[in-house]
């Protein structure tokens, strides 16, 4: 989506500093408060709490923040109005692919989804389905080429302006961030197993405010 707003803003003479202060804030936001963020699919795993409800409570600390933010860039779109004029980026996306309403069903999917709260992987998985189906039906990819954008990525041919800007992703690329959530649980399990950290807990719980928990 941030690639998407940048190719929009280059179209139309959008500062892109701002354009990409407004991506920003929009990840800080769906980091907190979306079920599809992985951060909060991990803080409910390790604490065993669910999902939802840690969502619900941090929307609320959320609202005055995005309001402000909302407003912010409200103010910045007066000032820096998105032209409508077209450029080669935007007319390369609609040379490239098949762009319509049926390309926003995964995300429509997600959306409807997350409304009834459904499992996540479940949610993930139906997405995933729905967007490899229109690759290959609308965006005439075949088979093969989907399961490699899947684990290595997506990568443009030819000599496409958009070849260095719609680029990445992939399973693969995940390997690090894994790898570093994967330590971490393993500290996590070492800790409260051999009790290295009863000390600290010991002072912690002794505070009964939540002043007091910050300060321990």
């Amino acid at each position: 989506v941030g690639i998407a707003l940048i190719v929009m803003a280059k179209a139309g003479g959008v500062s892109i500093s701002i354009t990409a202060g407004a991506i920003v804030a929009g990840a800080f936001f769906g980091d907190r408060c979306s079920p599809m963020s992985s951060s909060a699919n991990l803080v409910a795993h390790l604490t065993d709490t669910e999902l939802y409800p840690n969502i619900r409570n941090m929307i609320k600390t959320s609202i005055i923040p995005t309001i402000i933010t909302v407003i912010v860039y409200t103010m910045f779109s007066f000032k820096f109005p998105l032209s409508s004029g077209e450029n080669s980026l935007s007319l390369e996306i609609i040379k490239s692919f098949d762009v319509g309403l049926i390309t926003l069903v995964p995300a429509i999917i997600i959306f409807v989804f997350a409304i009834f709260k459904a499992e996540v992987k479940k949610l993930i998985l139906i997405s995933s389905i729905a967007a490899s189906i229109i690759a290959i039906i609308i965006q005439h990819s075949t088979l093969i080429d989907v399961i490699k954008y899947i684990f290595f990525g997506y990568e443009m041919h030819g000599e496409s302006p958009l070849r260095s800007i719609i680029k990445g992703g992939g399973i693969l690329s995940m390997l690090k961030i894994s790898l570093v959530v994967f330590v971490s649980s393993a500290f996590t399990g070492i800790f409260e197993e051999t009790n290295m950290l009863k000390t600290i807990e010991d002072l912690v719980n002794k505070s009964k405010t939540r002043t007091g928990i910050f300060v321990a």
